[in-house]
């Protein structure tokens, strides 16, 4: 039984790290999914508070009673909050996203580097089946061209 090369070898190697890269690509993919989902629902709340302000301004200017007021108060630092809460959550949904472009990143590298190594074995092994095969063909030539 023929042992296998070391390119032979280095194929099973190079294929877990392609699957290990798109791994990593596909988790940043969808890190950079959420944090647009974040980004949009940030941008929903600010919008909504922005437009409960300026309806409530409107309500206002003829006069508001005071249980009113207190409402629309509560209700505005209810927002607020929830305004602060998604940044903190849009905050720590950019650092996965960085966190998974770093990984993808390190998973790339090493792909690239394991196929590079494969691709000098690959090489190095012709260039050993060249002198090989020269070899033969010149130890042929010269026994063919010795007296019998």
């Amino acid at each position: 039984m023929a042992r296998k090369r070391k390119s032979q070898r280095m194929e099973t190697v190079v294929r877990l790290a392609r699957h290990d890269e798109r791994s990593a690509g596909q988790a940043l993919a969808r890190a950079r999914q959420v944090l647009e989902a974040q980004l949009q629902r940030l941008q929903e709340l600010e919008d909504y508070r922005r437009d409960y302000a300026r309806r409530f301004s409107e309500l206002g200017g003829g006069g508001i009673d005071m249980a009113r007021l207190n409402e629309y108060r509560r209700f505005i630092a209810r927002l607020d909050e929830a305004i602060r809460q998604q940044r903190q959550h849009l905050e720590r949904c950019q650092e996965a996203v960085e966190h998974s472009r770093q990984a993808w990143q390190q998973a790339r590298l090493r792909h690239q580097a394991v196929d590079d190594y494969r691709q000098r074995c690959v090489h190095e092994e012709r260039c050993r089946d060249l002198q090989y095969e020269q070899k033969e063909s010149d130890e042929r030539a010269q026994r063919q061209g010795r007296p019998r």
